[in-house]
């Protein structure tokens, strides 16, 4: 995957530009950290957690991981590219793919909130679209759009932790595969679990652990 983000992303946008993507592998046991709601924790001086984790994952092969967020955004003078809902990782397998969206928050911030008097979408909501439009993005360019059908299982994962509730233990406890599809979302609200673009959304909660194929 990383191979046609740099190869050919930017012309599928009229681009003709070098691109930068940060990739990386991992296997076995690991785990995924949101820096910017970490960076919030020190600033409202919290005492912080024992691990800065937000999504566990277990693969026996290797998992490609790339820094989506920061992919999308260095196209700043495309706003149909950089100005739209950019979610965190893009991570496959040879088997499967994944696009991931993370945040660590209050519960009330959950689902639609009110703020001064005005309903505010909740963070599952939000990284639902989020995770929609960067799946559009990508399919844009045909070969990526070729590529992503070409796995079995795509999966749209919002992960996320509940602020200052879990422990190092509890995530010792969790090391474990539970996986909870959205079906019980959908009830609370008009999104379903097909995405309608061929992604399945799932809801992982912390700790629990995302088990590759």
């Amino acid at each position: 995957m990383k191979e046609l983000l740099e190869r050919d992303f930017a012309t599928s946008y009229g681009l003709n530009r070098q691109v930068k993507v940060e990739a990386e592998t991992k296997s076995d046991s690991f785990g995924e950290t949101d820096g910017k709601a970490c960076n919030d924790c020190v600033l409202e001086k919290f005492k912080g957690c024992k691990e800065k984790v937000v999504s566990w994952h277990h693969s026996d092969t290797s998992v490609e991981i790339i820094q989506l967020e920061n992919f999308f955004r260095q196209f700043g003078n495309k706003p149909e590219i950089a100005g739209r809902g950019c979610c965190d990782r893009l991570m496959c397998t040879s088997k499967q793919i994944v696009v991931m969206d993370m945040t660590c928050c209050y519960s009330k911030y959950l689902d639609t909130h009110t703020i001064d008097g005005s309903d505010v979408i909740g963070k599952r909501e939000k990284a639902y679209q989020q995770m929609a439009e960067s799946i559009e993005k990508l399919k844009h360019c045909q070969s990526i759009d070729q590529e992503l059908n070409s796995y079995k299982q795509r999966i749209a994962l919002f992960a996320f932790r509940k602020k200052n509730t879990e422990t190092e233990s509890d995530a010792e406890k969790g090391m474990k595969s539970f996986m909870k599809m959205s079906d019980d979302f959908a009830s609370r609200t008009d999104l379903q679990t097909d995405m309608g673009n061929g992604f399945k959304f799932v809801i992982q909660e912390y700790p629990s652990v995302f088990e590759w194929m």
